[in-house]
């Protein structure tokens, strides 16, 4: 590390991933911050800093270091060869000890028994409950191979098990196991385990083989919701999605199915049936592999259930349990580590995962095959969620219809309009866009709602927009889209042009163009 590095750590304080110590630390103390370091994000513990941020270094380097191996080492399990040390010399001639706890670990850890974790620049002390909840979270243990309390293996569906074993055994029949015994069988398959010298069911076999597996998993469910328009202000349908994971994950896609639109597409290749097709709103694909990805990869210690959630432009689905350590929303598509590895094999073997870590990249070429945009991903340590958007019917419209023809609500009905696949839309698209987006960053957003930037998108791509478009576009009333109008006009993001009627339209307005 060299001393600008240093000092840039050293400016940022005390917090989460720094803390302070002098040459006087004992080694206990030591050990305590690496240990709830090594429980959070990692870290760097600097010793030779006080605690107002002064380099005051060390005297002797040397057995510093030495004192940092030796906390690392009575950490529970070993830091170890987990954590780097090193010396860092200043220009004013002080001497820094550097201790580095990297992210991520595969372990919780304790000292002297007690478990503590990083907040802030305080170490929390925690409960082995708190820190066996931690390590669920982090992937470190995985809840679905915990025993159900009070679940006996004579409670589980025996029909559901033995359809199961057809799929999982090729040569399966009563007969050729009879040798074993049912508590064998399912303790193969990953779904018992004795416990305190009891055979009893795990979570993986509640999920799959109970006839009630939210009485014993709490919080294994979906709640799902139709909603009007583009908030949850209003609520169409609702469903508590309950049952065996198959079941949930057929029952969630039924709902999906029964609210979501289902326009007719116009043949847009030759060769094929000139007659219109109903389609789905969202390709199949996509909200398959949403939905099997809800239930496969949530976090079952927390007793949030999971939630489904379809506006009029999006379709949510969101469950408890962010990213395990190591992963980013970036590196998703191209890393598989699952936080259920036996409910994904099981998932797999009944043909509902197709192959690890292969379902976000279905999902996004389902989408662009249908000329929608990539899901968007979000996550934090809590949740994770995935979004689908649709297109509005205006702007598919728009890459179809002459810019110069005026749109009326028949033409853009949503029972019957016309769909281009991405293949097929012209090569000046990606030049549409960017110029979309040009324009777009020069707005005040903060200032605007969702539903005027998705006007002015459309408006930007057709060069004009009137009072009917825009109400087809956000779907507002008269008056509503009135008021929204005004604002932009008052924000002087358009200008109108005409007096009264249908020659009355809107543009951008010049000084918009112009910067």
């Amino acid at each position: 590390m060299s001393e600008d590095e240093l000092k840039a750590i050293v400016a940022r304080d005390e917090e989460t991933r720094v803390e302070f110590k002098l040459e006087s630390e004992k080694q206990q103390a030591l050990a305590e911050v690496l240990g709830a370091m090594a429980n959070s994000q990692g870290g760097w513990l600097l010793v030779g800093v006080a605690d107002d941020g002064a380099i005051v270094g060390v005297n002797r380097p040397k057995t510093v270091i030495d004192r940092l191996y030796s906390a690392a080492a009575n950490v529970e399990p070993s830091l170890a060869g987990r954590v780097t040390v090193e010396s860092v010399r200043t220009s004013d001639g002080l001497s820094v000890v550097v201790a580095f706890v990297p992210t991520g670990l595969p372990a919780i850890h304790a000292v002297a028994g007690v478990y503590r974790l990083r907040v802030g620049s305080y170490n929390k002390i925690i409960t082995f409950d708190q820190a066996q909840a931690l390590a669920y979270r982090r992937g470190i243990l995985h809840h679905e191979q915990s025993p159900v309390q009070h679940l006996k293996l004579e409670d589980l569906d025996n029909a559901a098990i033995e359809a199961y074993l057809h799929r999982r055994l090729n040569d399966y029949s009563p007969q050729v196991y009879a040798h074993l015994s049912r508590f064998e069988i399912l303790r193969n398959l990953g779904c018992a385990l004795l416990d305190e010298g009891q055979p009893v069911p795990n979570v993986a076999a509640a999920l799959f083989f109970s006839p009630t597996p939210d009485f014993w998993v709490p919080g294994a469910q979906i709640i799902a919701a139709r909603f009007a328009g583009s908030t949850s202000d209003r609520v169409l349908d609702r469903l508590t999605i309950r049952g065996s994971l198959p079941q949930m994950i057929e029952a969630a896609a039924r709902f999906v199915e029964k609210n979501i639109r289902h326009p007719l597409q116009l043949p847009a290749r030759p060769g094929g049936s000139l007659a219109a097709q109903e389609m789905p709103e969202y390709p199949i694909a996509a909200y398959r592999e949403m939905i099997v990805n809800l239930l496969a990869h949530r976090d079952y210690y927390n007793l949030v259930p999971a939630h489904l959630m379809i506006f009029d432009d999006r379709l949510v689905a969101e469950n408890p349990g962010g990213l395990l350590p190591g992963l980013t929303l970036n590196t998703l598509e191209n890393r598989h580590r699952p936080r259920n590895p036996r409910l994904v094999e099981m998932l797999h073997t009944l043909g509902y995962v197709e192959r690890f870590g292969s379902g976000i990249g279905r999902m996004r070429s389902a989408m662009l095959e249908a000329g929608l945009p990539v899901p968007g991903f979000e996550a934090d340590e809590n949740y994770f969620r995935v979004t689908l958007r649709n297109t509005p019917a205006l702007e598919i419209a728009s890459q179809t219809l002459p810019t110069s023809h005026f749109v009326t609500q028949t033409e853009l009905s949503p029972t019957v309009r016309p769909v281009r696949p991405l293949s097929t839309l012209p090569a000046v698209e990606g030049h549409t866009r960017l110029h979309e987006n040009t324009i777009l960053e020069k707005l005040p957003l903060v200032r605007l709602k969702a539903r005027q930037i998705e006007a002015l998108r459309y408006l930007i791509r057709t060069g004009r927009i009137t009072n009917t478009n825009y109400r087809a576009v956000t779907g507002l009333a008269e008056d509503a889209t009135l008021a929204d109008l005004k604002e932009l006009l008052e924000l002087h993001i358009l200008q109108k042009i005409g007096t009264s009627g249908r020659s009355v339209y809107y543009v951008l307005h010049p000084t918009v163009e112009q910067d």
